[in-house]
């Protein structure tokens, strides 16, 4: 693929900025700025072919759109004239050639290699595409997709990044099927996701006043035997603390709270839980200390919100 990107001066000209792998920078004017190790710009030469670089790579595109069956076509009539062919010169071409010259005057060869003017909406301006050849679009769709500028995102975004850079007939459909057909997506992909309510803010005026507690696990087992993590948050200072327990009995979540949370921060006015019966049914029944002695008061959430109410949004 060409690296850099065209910018227009002036209607029926374009300026050409492509950026070296050395670090210099072609000004438009055929010759090179490089950027020396102190940061003052230097004068280069033009970019070796042998070396694989811009030229190499346009050389490339160049033989790939004219071996193109739609693209080659239309590449040889704009390299013999720049005026529109007449029907009866394409009459035995192909559909898709038939589309590129209905269309002429947003085409354009800059260097041997065709591009499509991109005419300006409302809200962005008009910018040039690449006419990616057949041979290089699964390349280019998943440079697009999974490329510094993808993560694996949905149809929409890949094609807006597709549209940005290259055009061909047909394009939205095969970047649909290309996003479809992604064996990351489709691994990855969790479905539909359940309606939920908007989470409600957390009312705290002090730290320490409530107390979040979650239990995860079973993990891998650490050298002491531990297999469980019991995790505590403050919602108002968001001071979190995590205590490696060997199981998730009532009684150790029990001792855990008073001897390494409690004695340490002082007893807080409610203690939150996700409903997991080792904080708020078995520890009931382990003993009474914890609404009679300790003065706590045990608030109830839904499940798997623990960490979203967290973070207090």
């Amino acid at each position: 693929m060409l690296t850099g990107s065209r910018m227009p001066l002036r209607e029926g000209t374009v300026r050409e900025v492509r950026h070296r792998h050395d670090g210099a920078q072609n000004t438009g004017d055929g010759s090179t700025q490089g950027v020396g190790l102190n940061g003052e710009t230097e004068a280069g030469a033009g970019n070796d072919p042998a070396q694989g670089g811009p030229n190499a790579e346009r050389e490339a595109m160049t033989k790939a759109q004219m071996d193109d069956p739609d693209i080659g076509p239309v590449l040889r009539l704009i390299t013999h004239s720049s005026e529109a062919p007449d029907i009866s010169q394409i009459t035995s071409e192909s559909p898709n050639v038939k589309r590129f010259v209905a269309e002429w005057f947003r085409l354009e060869l800059v260097d041997n290699v065709l591009y499509r003017h991109k005419p300006a909406t409302v809200d962005r301006p008009g910018y040039v595409q690449l006419v990616v050849p057949a041979s290089m679009r699964q390349d280019f769709m998943h440079q697009a997709q999974v490329g510094m500028t993808g993560g694996h995102y949905g149809n929409k975004r890949t094609q807006d990044q597709v549209q940005r850079r290259g055009y061909w007939h047909g394009w939205r459909k095969d970047v649909k099927r290309f996003c479809r057909q992604c064996d990351n997506c489709n691994r990855y992909f969790r479905g539909q996701l359940p309606r939920t309510g908007p989470l409600q803010p957390l009312v705290t005026g002090a730290p320490f006043e409530r107390l979040y507690c979650d239990i995860t696990g079973p993990h891998p087992r650490s050298r002491r035997g531990s297999t469980y993590i019991l995790t505590c948050v403050d919602p108002y200072t968001k001071w979190a603390e995590a205590f490696a327990i060997p199981h998730k009995e009532a009684t150790t979540v029990a001792r855990v709270l008073v001897e390494q949370v409690f004695c340490r921060m002082g007893v807080p006015i409610a203690l939150v839980t996700d409903r997991c019966k080792e904080v708020d049914g078995n520890l009931r029944c382990a003993g009474s200390w914890e609404s009679t002695r300790l003065g706590l008061q045990r608030t109830k959430r839904q499940p798997m919100r623990q960490l979203s109410a967290f973070t207090g949004h």
